[in-house]
């Protein structure tokens, strides 16, 4: 049997005729739908439109194999047919209330109407498996496709054209738009990816401040997990990258067209900026910084607080700011304290000859 897909469809009359089969929401898995023929000559793979009865609305539903769009004639002309069956079986006519359908069926590809697996509002052109959970409060906008095993939590707005794998979960109020989602993903509450950049720049001629186009998209592998209000922004020139593996943390900043590796850690307030690459298995640690256009090789690891704004090359740990080898930075502190202890020194005893002369 195919995975059933649902696809919410607006209430209406034309769809209904008193020989439609209604079954409520639990049910559907425990119907046995044979595909109807198409009446075209081709082999169909949708079966039946049927009414499933839910608050004020009623959702349709079909097998198919894998993500199928219906198309606006397609779905027209489903609409149409079920309306001509409605109108045979009451001995009525066809030709006014054919049309109507028709304009119904139009009018439904732009509609948000509750999903019936979690009661959140989806586009009627998103596409997505039928266990997906969206749950009240949620908004899944149009051409969104969301594979089996995911969960949209309350909150959580899905924009335009977002494509989401399988088994990723989206805690409370996040926020995706221009971007792909690969599998196994988890986002945490408030996280917002695929926003506009930072990028602006000042016209000489007129003193303005313009900003620059960020037109590209954010792609994230598989297997990443985003902490609690962390930020990933969209590209400009260059799609902005996460790595398949990576663990952030929360309140991490990922400015526009940074690639990060795969499998790095990102540990709480780091900031990336614009155009930074980050190889694989890169540790940055608390409130870590890397520059604009700054590249930092493969197993490179930046120590809390640090400041990249020079390329790593080698591998290997690096603190400070600027960030330099471990082993300098740490000689270079121990120095920084004895010339400091040397100097109070020295103003200790000059107080004391002062004093001295004084008597």
């Amino acid at each position: 049997m195919y995975p059933v897909f649902f696809r919410v469809a607006r209430s209406s009359k034309a769809l209904l005729s008193s020989g439609s089969s209604a079954i409520g929401p639990r049910a559907l898995h425990s119907q046995n739908h044979a595909p109807a023929s198409s009446g075209c000559g081709q082999t169909p793979i949708k079966s039946e439109i049927h009414a499933v009865h839910l608050p004020r609305v009623r959702a349709r539903f079909h097998f198919s194999r894998g993500f199928q769009k219906l198309s606006p004639t397609r779905f027209s002309y489903k609409r149409c047919r079920t309306t001509a069956a409605a109108e045979a079986s009451s001995g009525g006519s066809t030709g006014s209330r054919g049309d109507e359908g028709a304009t119904a069926a139009r009018e439904d590809l732009n509609e948000y109407l509750p999903w019936p697996n979690g009661a959140g509002l989806v586009h009627s052109t998103a596409e997505l498996a039928s266990d997906v959970v969206v749950e009240p409060g949620a908004v899944v906008h149009q051409d969104v496709k969301i594979a089996e095993g995911c969960l949209i939590s309350s909150g959580c707005v899905i924009g335009p054209g977002v494509i989401i794998a399988a088994h990723t979960k989206l805690s409370y109020n996040v926020s995706l738009s221009n971007c792909v989602l690969g599998a196994r993903c988890l986002l945490h509450h408030g996280v917002c990816v695929g926003q506009d950049g930072f990028g602006f720049y000042v016209d000489e001629k007129t003193g303005a401040v313009v900003k620059k186009p960020q037109t590209l998209q954010v792609l994230i592998g598989d297997d990443v997990e985003i902490g609690a209000n962390s930020c990933v922004d969209r590209g400009s020139w260059r799609d902005t990258v996460i790595g398949a593996g990576t663990k952030i943390d929360n309140l991490v900043q990922v400015g526009h067209n940074v690639v990060v590796g795969n499998n790095c850690f990102l540990c709480g307030h780091v900031a990336l900026g614009g155009s930074s690459t980050l190889g694989d298995y890169v540790v940055m640690g608390g409130k870590s910084a890397v520059a604009d256009h700054i590249s930092v090789c493969s197993m490179a690891r930046v120590a809390a607080k640090s400041g990249v704004t020079h390329p790593i090359t080698e591998k290997g740990d690096y603190g400070g700011f600027p960030a330099v080898p471990a082993t300098l930075w740490r000689r270079q502190v121990v120095e920084l304290r004895r010339l400091a202890k040397q100097k109070r020194n020295v103003e200790s005893k000059g107080m004391l000859g002062r004093e001295s002369d004084d008597e």
